[in-house]
């Protein structure tokens, strides 16, 4: 038979304990994202000046190709969720 725990009150948080082995494989993941980004953003500044010259546009309009890319690039990561 499931039993079914109930908290105190609105004032407990709820705690998840994850084990080592978790805490490792998320930070080797947050460590590889990080990374794939940062070699992402910095091939997109680096043929950023090739994408201006063609689409016509002056630096600081390009500068804001990198800005958008950074922004949807944030929005469009979903949280991760512990299932």
């Amino acid at each position: 038979m499931t039993e079914i725990a109930q908290s105190a009150g609105p004032a407990r948080a709820a705690t998840t304990h994850f084990s080592p082995a978790d805490t490792r494989g998320f930070l080797m993941g947050l460590g590889l994202a990080t990374g794939m980004e940062f070699y992402t953003f910095d091939s997109v500044n680096l043929v950023l000046p090739d994408v201006a010259g063609t689409l016509g546009l002056s630096a600081d309009e390009a500068s804001w190709l990198l800005t958008i890319y950074s922004c949807t690039l944030f929005v469009g990561v979903p949280p991760a969720e512990k299932v």
